[in-house]
């Protein structure tokens, strides 16, 4: 069975269509605003095919896109070519590694959580941090304990058009915290045939102790976590959580 995002990057764009990358875009940009920063060059990391990438860069930004799937990146770059203003690495983000620094950082749609080895994100904390200029601002989000346990748990989703289908099976550990994603995608070839592969995918939910001990360990502050990018107050239902951090400066 294949693994590392190799197939979902064909069907990723579609499978997530509802999101807004426009307006997801324009709501970092007032986050940065809001905390005194305006980013000149900006990590977008597990940037995936490089949609919030390449609005940001429309923002005036100049991006870097960092994403360990080389499929995924091959879809980003197809998208980004001849865009002036962002530059694409293929890396884990536990080893990240940029040729300079970077004055802001964001991770959206639960990049982080695909980090599921035993210390794997304070490593990728670590590596930002790095890079990130002192007082500069990482605004990541993480899926929460409750969507592990409550909305991806044992559930399927089956998501069909008419070039694919996909048939997406979760297996929750309580345990471990690690949510296998076992995906079975039926993909239209050329001659209208249908035929089938299958990926397995992996996430770890990170209780809130693991999450903040990582940040200390790595030099960053907490400056607040949140329901959405509008800073709406975490809830206990919550299925995603904005953290907003800085690096310190001492």
């Amino acid at each position: 069975m294949a693994s590392d995002y190799a197939l979902i990057a064909e069907v990723y764009d579609r499978i997530n269509g509802d999101v807004d990358y426009v307006k997801l875009a324009r709501e970092y940009e007032k986050l940065f605003a809001r905390y005194g920063s305006r980013p000149e060059i900006l990590l977008d990391l597990a940037c995936g095919t490089g949609r919030l990438t390449g609005e940001l860069a429309a923002l005036g930004f100049d991006m870097i896109g960092v994403d360990g799937s080389p499929e995924m990146l091959m879809r980003a770059q197809e998208r980004l070519a001849g865009r002036e203003r962002v530059l694409l690495l293929c890396q884990q983000m536990e080893e990240l590694d940029l040729y300079g620094t970077v004055d802001g950082v964001v991770c959206c749609l639960d990049g982080l959580n695909s980090l599921t080895e035993e210390g794997a994100l304070e490593r990728a904390l670590s590596k930002v941090s790095l890079f990130l200029i002192p007082g500069g601002i990482f605004i990541f989000d993480l899926n929460t304990r409750y969507k592990f346990e409550r909305v991806l748990a044992q559930n399927s989703y089956i998501y069909d058009y008419d070039e694919f289908c996909c048939i997406w099976q979760n297996r929750y550990d309580a345990g471990s915290g690690i949510c296998d994603f076992e995906m079975t995608y039926f993909l239209r070839e050329a001659d209208g045939r249908y035929s089938r592969q299958d990926e397995l995918l992996r996430e770890r939910m990170y209780p809130r102790e693991e999450i903040d001990r990582a940040l200390e360990r790595t030099g960053f502050t907490l400056l607040g976590t949140y329901g959405d990018l509008r800073l709406a107050p975490a809830k206990e239902n919550d299925e995603r959580i904005y953290y907003i951090v800085q690096k310190r400066k001492d």
